[in-house]
Protein backbone atom coordinates (compact mmCIF):
# COMPACT_ATOMS: atom_id res chain seq x y z
CA UNK A 1 0.00 0.00 0.00
CA UNK A 2 1.11 3.56 -0.69
CA UNK A 3 -0.09 6.80 0.85
CA UNK A 4 -0.92 9.20 -1.96
CA UNK A 5 -3.20 12.21 -2.18
CA UNK A 6 -6.47 10.28 -1.95
CA UNK A 7 -5.24 8.34 1.06
CA UNK A 8 -4.17 11.59 2.72
CA UNK A 9 -7.73 12.91 2.54
CA UNK A 10 -9.03 9.81 4.30
CA UNK A 11 -6.15 9.78 6.77
CA UNK A 12 -7.03 13.30 7.85
CA UNK A 13 -10.46 12.08 9.00
CA UNK A 14 -9.29 8.78 10.48
CA UNK A 15 -6.42 10.29 12.45
CA UNK A 16 -8.84 12.77 14.01
CA UNK A 17 -11.07 9.88 15.13
CA UNK A 18 -8.07 8.14 16.71
CA UNK A 19 -7.17 11.45 18.39
CA UNK A 20 -10.09 10.93 20.82
CA UNK A 21 -10.83 14.64 21.03
CA UNK A 22 -7.16 15.61 21.19
CA UNK A 23 -3.92 15.00 19.34
CA UNK A 24 -4.05 18.42 17.70
CA UNK A 25 -5.98 19.71 14.70
CA UNK A 26 -4.87 17.70 11.67
CA UNK A 27 -5.38 20.45 9.06
CA UNK A 28 -1.95 22.12 9.02
CA UNK A 29 0.01 18.87 9.35
CA UNK A 30 -2.14 17.41 6.57
CA UNK A 31 -1.23 20.33 4.30
CA UNK A 32 2.48 19.85 5.02
CA UNK A 33 2.19 16.14 4.22
CA UNK A 34 0.22 16.89 1.05
CA UNK A 35 2.92 19.26 -0.13
CA UNK A 36 5.63 16.67 0.58
CA UNK A 37 3.74 13.91 -1.27
CA UNK A 38 3.10 16.21 -4.24
CA UNK A 39 6.83 16.99 -4.42
CA UNK A 40 8.27 13.54 -3.70
CA UNK A 41 5.50 11.10 -4.61
CA UNK A 42 3.45 8.60 -2.59
CA UNK A 43 4.92 7.04 0.54
CA UNK A 44 5.27 3.27 0.79
CA UNK A 45 3.48 1.85 3.84
CA UNK A 46 5.27 -1.18 5.29
CA UNK A 47 3.64 -3.85 7.43
CA UNK A 48 5.75 -4.66 10.47
CA UNK A 49 6.27 -8.26 9.29
CA UNK A 50 7.99 -6.86 6.19
CA UNK A 51 10.79 -5.39 8.33
CA UNK A 52 14.07 -7.22 8.72
CA UNK A 53 14.90 -7.92 12.35
CA UNK A 54 18.08 -5.83 12.20
CA UNK A 55 16.53 -2.82 10.40
CA UNK A 56 16.93 0.52 12.18
CA UNK A 57 13.53 2.14 12.73
CA UNK A 58 13.39 5.72 14.03
CA UNK A 59 9.95 7.03 15.09
CA UNK A 60 9.23 10.75 14.74
CA UNK A 61 6.70 13.21 16.16
CA UNK A 62 5.86 16.79 16.98
CA UNK A 63 6.09 17.55 20.70
CA UNK A 64 4.50 20.56 22.37
CA UNK A 65 1.44 22.74 21.86
CA UNK A 66 -0.39 22.29 18.52
CA UNK A 67 -1.74 25.84 18.73
CA UNK A 68 1.84 27.18 18.77
CA UNK A 69 2.65 25.06 15.72
CA UNK A 70 -0.23 26.71 13.87
CA UNK A 71 1.08 30.15 14.82
CA UNK A 72 4.69 29.32 13.89
CA UNK A 73 4.23 27.29 10.76
CA UNK A 74 7.12 24.85 10.24
CA UNK A 75 8.82 24.16 6.93
CA UNK A 76 7.91 20.48 7.27
CA UNK A 77 11.45 19.03 7.36
CA UNK A 78 12.14 19.59 11.05
CA UNK A 79 11.40 16.02 12.16
CA UNK A 80 13.53 14.74 9.27
CA UNK A 81 16.39 16.91 10.54
CA UNK A 82 16.02 15.26 13.95
CA UNK A 83 15.97 11.80 12.35
CA UNK A 84 19.13 12.52 10.33
CA UNK A 85 20.90 13.85 13.43
CA UNK A 86 19.98 10.67 15.32
CA UNK A 87 21.24 8.56 12.43
CA UNK A 88 24.60 10.34 12.61
CA UNK A 89 24.77 9.77 16.35
CA UNK A 90 23.92 6.08 16.01
CA UNK A 91 26.13 5.55 12.98
CA UNK A 92 23.39 3.91 10.93
CA UNK A 93 20.75 4.60 8.33
CA UNK A 94 17.04 4.31 9.14
CA UNK A 95 15.17 1.77 7.04
CA UNK A 96 11.91 3.54 7.88
CA UNK A 97 10.20 5.93 10.25
CA UNK A 98 6.92 5.43 12.09
CA UNK A 99 4.53 7.50 14.22
CA UNK A 100 4.94 7.48 17.98
CA UNK A 101 1.19 8.19 18.05
CA UNK A 102 -1.25 7.67 15.20
CA UNK A 103 -4.00 9.90 16.63
CA UNK A 104 -4.25 13.54 15.58
CA UNK A 105 -1.55 15.43 13.73
CA UNK A 106 1.46 13.25 14.52
CA UNK A 107 0.76 10.59 11.92
CA UNK A 108 1.32 13.38 9.36
CA UNK A 109 4.56 14.45 11.04
CA UNK A 110 5.97 10.98 10.39
CA UNK A 111 4.43 10.74 6.93
CA UNK A 112 5.98 14.07 5.91
CA UNK A 113 9.32 12.84 7.27
CA UNK A 114 9.04 9.66 5.23
CA UNK A 115 8.14 11.54 2.04
CA UNK A 116 10.91 14.11 2.32
CA UNK A 117 13.44 11.50 3.44
CA UNK A 118 12.61 9.06 0.66
CA UNK A 119 11.88 6.24 3.09
CA UNK A 120 8.90 4.02 3.91
CA UNK A 121 6.47 4.56 6.78
CA UNK A 122 5.77 1.62 9.09
CA UNK A 123 2.07 0.77 9.41
CA UNK A 124 2.14 0.88 13.21
CA UNK A 125 2.63 3.23 16.16
CA UNK A 126 3.18 3.20 19.90
CA UNK A 127 -0.26 4.20 21.17
CA UNK A 128 -3.05 3.19 18.82
CA UNK A 129 -4.64 6.56 19.63
CA UNK A 130 -3.43 9.91 21.02
CA UNK A 131 -1.87 10.24 24.48
CA UNK A 132 -0.36 13.37 26.02
CA UNK A 133 3.07 12.21 27.25
CA UNK A 134 6.13 10.68 25.62
CA UNK A 135 6.39 7.70 27.98
CA UNK A 136 2.74 6.71 27.42
CA UNK A 137 3.45 4.26 24.64
CA UNK A 138 3.89 0.55 24.04
CA UNK A 139 7.54 1.10 23.11
CA UNK A 140 8.16 2.14 26.72
CA UNK A 141 5.87 -0.54 28.15
CA UNK A 142 7.84 -3.31 26.49
CA UNK A 143 11.39 -2.15 27.06
CA UNK A 144 12.51 0.15 24.23
CA UNK A 145 14.60 3.07 25.59
CA UNK A 146 13.44 6.51 24.52
CA UNK A 147 17.04 7.76 24.36
CA UNK A 148 19.02 8.71 22.50
CA UNK A 149 16.61 11.24 21.07
CA UNK A 150 16.95 14.46 19.12
CA UNK A 151 14.78 17.56 19.14
CA UNK A 152 14.81 20.31 16.50
CA UNK A 153 13.00 23.60 16.06
CA UNK A 154 11.79 25.48 13.00
CA UNK A 155 14.72 27.87 13.57
CA UNK A 156 17.30 25.12 13.14
CA UNK A 157 18.13 24.50 16.80
CA UNK A 158 19.07 20.89 17.57
CA UNK A 159 19.41 19.12 20.92
CA UNK A 160 20.60 15.54 21.54
CA UNK A 161 19.56 13.78 24.75
CA UNK A 162 21.70 10.71 25.24
CA UNK A 163 20.53 8.99 28.42
CA UNK A 164 17.86 8.80 31.06
CA UNK A 165 14.95 6.56 32.00
CA UNK A 166 11.85 6.95 29.88
CA UNK A 167 9.70 8.90 32.39
CA UNK A 168 12.50 11.42 32.99
CA UNK A 169 12.93 11.79 29.22
CA UNK A 170 9.43 13.26 29.08
CA UNK A 171 10.39 15.91 31.63
CA UNK A 172 13.76 16.71 30.06
CA UNK A 173 12.43 16.78 26.52
CA UNK A 174 9.47 18.93 27.56
CA UNK A 175 11.82 21.48 29.12
CA UNK A 176 13.84 21.60 25.90
CA UNK A 177 10.68 22.11 23.85
CA UNK A 178 9.62 24.94 26.16
CA UNK A 179 13.02 26.51 25.61
CA UNK A 180 12.43 26.28 21.87
CA UNK A 181 9.24 28.29 22.25
CA UNK A 182 6.69 25.58 23.00
CA UNK A 183 6.99 23.24 20.04
CA UNK A 184 9.72 20.89 18.80
CA UNK A 185 10.12 18.01 16.37
CA UNK A 186 11.57 14.79 17.73
CA UNK A 187 13.16 11.52 16.73
CA UNK A 188 13.02 9.06 19.62
CA UNK A 189 12.71 5.38 20.60
CA UNK A 190 15.18 4.15 17.95
CA UNK A 191 14.66 0.41 17.63
CA UNK A 192 15.33 -2.63 15.51
CA UNK A 193 12.81 -4.19 13.20
CA UNK A 194 12.51 -7.04 15.69
CA UNK A 195 11.63 -4.60 18.49
CA UNK A 196 9.10 -2.86 16.23
CA UNK A 197 7.37 -6.20 15.64
CA UNK A 198 7.27 -6.95 19.37
CA UNK A 199 6.34 -3.55 20.83
CA UNK A 200 4.16 -1.61 18.39
CA UNK A 201 0.42 -1.38 17.82
CA UNK A 202 0.23 -2.79 14.31
CA UNK A 203 -1.86 -1.73 11.34
CA UNK A 204 -2.90 1.63 12.75
CA UNK A 205 -2.02 3.88 9.81
CA UNK A 206 -3.95 1.78 7.30
CA UNK A 207 -6.80 1.56 9.82
CA UNK A 208 -6.93 5.36 10.01
CA UNK A 209 -7.21 5.46 6.21
CA UNK A 210 -10.07 2.92 6.28
CA UNK A 211 -11.89 4.87 9.00
CA UNK A 212 -11.57 8.06 6.98
CA UNK A 213 -12.84 6.40 3.82
CA UNK A 214 -15.79 4.98 5.75
CA UNK A 215 -16.70 8.44 7.03
CA UNK A 216 -16.37 10.04 3.61
CA UNK A 217 -18.53 7.34 2.01
CA UNK A 218 -21.13 7.61 4.79
CA UNK A 219 -21.45 11.34 4.10
CA UNK A 220 -21.85 10.71 0.40
CA UNK A 221 -24.58 8.13 1.03
CA UNK A 222 -26.12 10.14 3.89
CA UNK A 223 -25.67 7.08 6.11
CA UNK A 224 -25.12 7.06 9.87
CA UNK A 225 -21.45 8.10 10.32
CA UNK A 226 -20.90 6.31 13.63
CA UNK A 227 -22.11 3.03 12.16
CA UNK A 228 -19.62 3.31 9.30
CA UNK A 229 -16.75 4.03 11.69
CA UNK A 230 -17.69 1.18 14.02
CA UNK A 231 -17.79 -1.22 11.06
CA UNK A 232 -14.21 -0.22 10.18
CA UNK A 233 -13.06 -0.86 13.75
CA UNK A 234 -14.89 -4.21 13.92
CA UNK A 235 -12.75 -5.49 11.04
CA UNK A 236 -9.50 -4.57 12.81
CA UNK A 237 -7.53 -5.67 15.86
CA UNK A 238 -9.50 -3.13 17.91
CA UNK A 239 -12.80 -4.99 17.78
CA UNK A 240 -16.45 -4.12 18.04
CA UNK A 241 -17.27 -0.77 19.61
CA UNK A 242 -20.67 0.77 20.21
CA UNK A 243 -22.61 4.01 20.37
CA UNK A 244 -22.89 4.97 24.03
CA UNK A 245 -25.30 7.87 23.68
CA UNK A 246 -26.58 10.39 21.15
CA UNK A 247 -27.79 13.78 22.19
CA UNK A 248 -26.95 17.40 22.87
CA UNK A 249 -24.14 18.90 24.88
CA UNK A 250 -25.79 20.10 28.08
CA UNK A 251 -22.69 21.40 29.86
CA UNK A 252 -18.97 21.88 29.20
CA UNK A 253 -16.42 22.45 31.95
CA UNK A 254 -12.91 23.24 30.72
CA UNK A 255 -9.86 24.56 32.57
CA UNK A 256 -6.14 24.65 31.86
CA UNK A 257 -3.82 23.25 34.53
CA UNK A 258 -0.18 23.37 33.45
CA UNK A 259 0.04 21.70 30.04
CA UNK A 260 -3.31 19.92 30.28
CA UNK A 261 -6.80 21.03 29.36
CA UNK A 262 -8.99 19.22 31.89
CA UNK A 263 -12.72 19.04 32.35
CA UNK A 264 -15.84 17.20 31.32
CA UNK A 265 -18.75 17.35 28.94
CA UNK A 266 -22.29 16.35 29.95
CA UNK A 267 -24.54 14.88 27.25
CA UNK A 268 -28.33 14.81 27.38
CA UNK A 269 -29.72 11.88 25.42
CA UNK A 270 -32.26 12.42 22.66
CA UNK A 271 -34.43 10.26 20.39
CA UNK A 272 -33.92 6.63 21.45
CA UNK A 273 -31.54 7.82 24.19
CA UNK A 274 -34.03 10.22 25.78
CA UNK A 275 -33.80 10.19 29.57
CA UNK A 276 -30.17 9.05 29.60
CA UNK A 277 -27.14 11.11 30.61
CA UNK A 278 -23.57 10.67 29.47
CA UNK A 279 -20.47 12.28 30.97
CA UNK A 280 -17.05 12.29 29.29
CA UNK A 281 -14.03 13.32 31.35
CA UNK A 282 -11.02 14.64 29.45
CA UNK A 283 -7.41 15.68 29.95
CA UNK A 284 -6.24 16.83 26.51
CA UNK A 285 -7.99 13.66 25.20
CA UNK A 286 -11.25 11.96 26.20
CA UNK A 287 -10.35 9.54 29.00
CA UNK A 288 -13.47 8.22 30.75
CA UNK A 289 -17.10 7.77 29.75
CA UNK A 290 -20.08 7.40 32.09
CA UNK A 291 -23.64 6.42 31.31
CA UNK A 292 -26.31 7.23 33.89
CA UNK A 293 -23.71 7.61 36.64
CA UNK A 294 -21.67 4.47 35.90
CA UNK A 295 -18.18 4.48 34.39
CA UNK A 296 -18.36 2.12 31.41
CA UNK A 297 -15.23 2.90 29.40
CA UNK A 298 -11.80 4.34 30.22
CA UNK A 299 -8.49 5.06 28.55
CA UNK A 300 -6.95 3.40 26.56
CA UNK A 301 -10.39 2.61 25.07
CA UNK A 302 -11.27 5.16 22.41
CA UNK A 303 -13.94 7.62 23.49
CA UNK A 304 -14.91 9.67 20.45
CA UNK A 305 -17.47 12.42 19.95
CA UNK A 306 -18.72 12.77 16.39
CA UNK A 307 -20.80 15.61 15.02
CA UNK A 308 -24.19 13.95 14.73
CA UNK A 309 -24.81 14.86 11.09
CA UNK A 310 -21.42 15.24 9.41
CA UNK A 311 -19.64 12.58 11.44
CA UNK A 312 -16.62 14.87 11.84
CA UNK A 313 -14.70 14.16 15.07
CA UNK A 314 -15.20 16.96 17.59
CA UNK A 315 -12.06 18.30 19.27
CA UNK A 316 -12.29 19.11 22.97
CA UNK A 317 -11.59 22.76 22.21
CA UNK A 318 -14.64 22.89 19.88
CA UNK A 319 -17.21 21.49 22.34
CA UNK A 320 -20.06 23.90 23.04
CA UNK A 321 -23.47 23.75 24.65
CA UNK A 322 -26.22 22.72 22.25
CA UNK A 323 -24.01 20.81 19.86
CA UNK A 324 -25.60 17.50 18.84
CA UNK A 325 -23.11 14.65 18.99
CA UNK A 326 -22.78 10.89 18.93
CA UNK A 327 -20.53 9.42 21.60
CA UNK A 328 -19.00 6.11 20.64
CA UNK A 329 -16.60 3.88 22.57
CA UNK A 330 -14.19 1.39 21.02
CA UNK A 331 -11.84 -1.16 22.65
CA UNK A 332 -8.15 -1.11 21.80
CA UNK A 333 -5.82 -4.00 20.84
CA UNK A 334 -4.65 -6.44 23.50
CA UNK A 335 -1.09 -5.04 23.52
CA UNK A 336 -2.46 -1.77 24.97
CA UNK A 337 -4.28 -3.28 27.95
CA UNK A 338 -1.68 -5.47 29.62
CA UNK A 339 -0.57 -4.66 33.15
CA UNK A 340 2.57 -2.97 31.82
CA UNK A 341 0.61 -0.77 29.44
CA UNK A 342 -2.17 0.17 31.87
CA UNK A 343 0.43 1.25 34.44
CA UNK A 344 1.46 3.92 31.92
CA UNK A 345 -1.89 5.08 30.57
CA UNK A 346 -4.72 3.47 32.48
CA UNK A 347 -7.15 5.79 34.27
CA UNK A 348 -5.10 5.78 37.49
CA UNK A 349 -2.11 7.19 35.57
CA UNK A 350 -4.26 10.28 34.97
CA UNK A 351 -5.39 10.58 38.59
CA UNK A 352 -8.77 8.84 38.32
CA UNK A 353 -9.74 6.45 41.11
CA UNK A 354 -11.20 3.67 38.96
CA UNK A 355 -9.50 0.74 37.25
CA UNK A 356 -9.61 0.25 33.50
CA UNK A 357 -13.04 -0.55 32.14
CA UNK A 358 -13.68 -1.54 28.57
CA UNK A 359 -16.67 -1.74 26.30
CA UNK A 360 -15.57 -5.32 25.65
CA UNK A 361 -17.10 -6.09 29.05
CA UNK A 362 -20.77 -7.02 29.02
CA UNK A 363 -21.58 -6.75 32.71
CA UNK A 364 -22.40 -3.05 32.76
CA UNK A 365 -25.01 -3.16 29.97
Amino acid sequence: MKIGLSELEALKEGAAVLGCGGGGDTHLSYLLAKQAVMEKGPVALLKVHELDDDDLIIPTAMMGAPIIMSERVPAGDEALASLRALERHLGGRAAATMPIEVGGLNVFTSLTTAALGGMPLVDADGMGRACPELQMCTFNAYGVPCAPMTISSEHGHMVLIQSGDNPSMERVARSVVIGMGGVGYIAAYPMTGKQAKETSVVGTVSLAVRIGRALIEARRRKAHPAGAVLDAFAQSTYGQGMVLIEGRVLEVQRRRTGRAVKGRVVLEGSDSYTGQTGIVQFQNENLTAELNGRVVSTVPDLIVLLHHESGSPVLIENLKVGLKVTCMIVPTPDITVTGEALALWGPRAFGYSCDHRSCREERWR
